[in-house]
């Protein structure tokens, strides 16, 4: 789930007099370190934007934050999580932009770590258009 601190987001929200655009992160990192796992993107994003929409504030939604591990499993391709990832935001209808933490970290996050990845990311931001 979300780390609110506690708080429910209703309780943090100022209301939409003030606010432009509600954002979202969410990270796939992957099953190498248990308890971390493999997580599809709309696991990973149903709930939070269940919970945004549940605001009643029809503003629109940016996911700010964003990236997938390589997969270590069968099964597990980032390649695929970014098909998904994209095809899943599109369908939602109010989630307007990403950004993609194109960055060499915890793991490693940027779009080409692989060329699989590389191409999957080029493909799903080409159709956006």
């Amino acid at each position: 789930g979300m780390d609110t601190g506690g708080a429910r987001l209703a309780d943090c929200f100022p209301g939409q007099d003030v606010v432009d655009v509600l954002g979202i992160d969410g990270y796939n990192w992957g099953s190498s370190e248990p308890p971390l796992s493999w997580t599809a993107p709309g696991e990973l994003f149903g709930p939070g934007l269940a919970e945004l929409r549940g605001l009643g504030a029809r503003l629109p939604i940016m996911v700010t934050e964003t990236a997938s591990a390589e997969g270590q499993e069968p099964g597990h391709s980032k390649a695929e999580w970014i098909t998904q990832l994209f095809d899943y935001l599109v369908r939602q209808g109010d989630v307007l932009g990403v950004i993609w933490f194109h960055e060499r970290k915890e793991r490693d996050w940027s779009v080409d770590s692989s060329a699989a990845a590389r191409a999957a990311y080029r493909r799903a931001v080409a159709r956006l258009r």
